[in-house]
């Protein structure tokens, strides 16, 4: 409401936006097909965490619980993150809206170098002061001590998910959300990729056959095989996440490094021509 109220007094969008008019309801296939993708790619992580504090229900009360202070330190590192991820999307988009390919690969480089610093930061944070943040949710000290104990993977895992929200970040700007939506949701179950298929991750859903006859279960099903199956319990099951994690990273790292940055920002004026 403040930046609502901020909006209207500055008049500041007088700028960019002459008020409203029919053309408003134009565009909206283009508009629906990337905001879905780009939601779908953003709720596969959410889901896997409300599916994985199901699953940590399971192993019982102290391992649920250093599992929730997990979960709520990440409400605090994820808009970090996400921020990069946010700023790298909107400078992107208007660099090869503007036709300056290399420019947004200078950016895209600048975006993960920050998120690498950043991670840096967060690491030493979650893995220096173990003793003392999980103190700010329980006073258990069984509780402490397993949420000490599971801070250096968390930290794995935090690393991850930067680079993660970055590479998705700068796929987003490239107007190639199908991606980010086809990552997010198959690599927490069984996922089908090889190098060589990259481009097919442009289409939503991913349904390219040759691409899967290399199939890696990860994510969520590794999580559950690792804690109940081999008897890892709450360390399984974020080391599983983790290892979703990395397959989805891996990937996104692997798509913007054949990326084309020329044919990008062409097709973006293409589309902002039309």
């Amino acid at each position: 409401m403040f930046a609502l109220v901020l909006l209207v007094r500055c008049r500041g969008y007088l700028e960019c936006w002459d008020g409203w008019s029919w053309k408003a309801w134009t565009g909206w296939k283009t508009m629906l097909k990337l905001g879905t993708a780009g939601v779908m790619g953003n709720m596969g992580q959410w889901w896997s965490w409300e599916i994985a504090a199901g699953m940590a229900g399971n192993l019982g009360e102290t391992p649920l619980a250093a599992h929730s202070v997990l979960q709520n330190v990440g409400f605090f590192t994820f808009p970090l993150t996400f921020g990069i991820s946010t700023a790298a999307t909107v400078r992107i988009g208007t660099l090869l809206g503007a036709g300056r390919g290399s420019m947004a690969r200078t950016t895209s480089r600048a975006a993960l170098t920050v998120a690498a610093a950043l991670c840096v930061f967060i690491v030493c944070a979650l893995v220096g002061l173990r003793s003392y943040w999980p103190r700010l949710y329980s006073p258990d000290p069984g509780v402490l001590g397993l949420a000490a104990q599971l801070a250096p993977v968390y930290a794995v895992y935090q690393v991850l998910t930067g680079f993660n929200f970055s590479l998705g970040g700068i796929l987003n700007g490239c107007g190639r959300q199908q991606i980010n939506a086809n990552i997010g949701i198959v690599c927490w179950c069984a996922c089908p990729f090889r190098p060589s298929c990259t481009d097919a991750l442009d289409t939503w859903p991913f349904t390219d056959t040759g691409c899967a006859r290399r199939r890696y279960v990860v994510g969520l099903p590794s999580g559950a095989v690792l804690c109940f199956l081999l008897a890892g319990g709450i360390f399984g099951l974020w080391w599983g996440l983790s290892l979703g994690l990395c397959f989805s990273v891996s990937v996104l790292a692997c798509v913007v490094s054949r990326m084309d940055w020329q044919e990008q920002a062409d097709k973006a004026t293409a589309r902002a021509k039309k």
